[in-house]
């Protein structure tokens, strides 16, 4: 693999955000999403405070950033956001059924998944796209 000078890397950071279609089986059969990866802004709150926390809070901040990654990430097939962040307060409330939470943690365990942070990047069962 060849080194790369500034301007390759600087071509990488213009490709755009990493996307990919997943199911969401608890939601039902068949049932996808696309999802984008982590800005960098969003990479360095999630991280920063994951690791910070600890025991019953570490488990709370988890819970919650999966509703905040949900809103960040969910995109249309132009990119675009599908939730505003005002959403959050709805998914909350309807995300106490578990099926439905589920679901949402499924979702973002694969943001999670592209953005780096688990380590399982390119999972079998995802269809990983093209940048924008």
């Amino acid at each position: 693999m060849p080194l790369l000078d500034k301007a390759a890397i600087f071509d990488i950071a213009e490709q755009g955000f990493k996307m990919a279609v997943v199911a969401v089986p608890e939601w039902g059969k068949g049932v996808e999403v696309r999802v984008r990866e982590l800005s960098a802004e969003e990479f360095q709150r999630v991280g920063l405070d994951m690791n910070q926390a600890e025991g019953r809070e570490a488990v709370s901040q988890a819970l919650d950033y999966t509703y905040d990654v949900v809103v960040w990430c969910c995109v249309d097939d132009k990119g675009e956001p599908v939730f505003e962040n005002k959403d959050k307060a709805t998914l909350r409330k309807r995300g106490k059924r578990a099926s439905f939470y589920a679901g949402l943690a499924s979702i973002a365990n694969a943001v999670y998944d592209l953005s780096g942070l688990t380590g399982d990047e390119d999972e079998e069962g995802e269809e990983q796209e093209s940048p924008n």
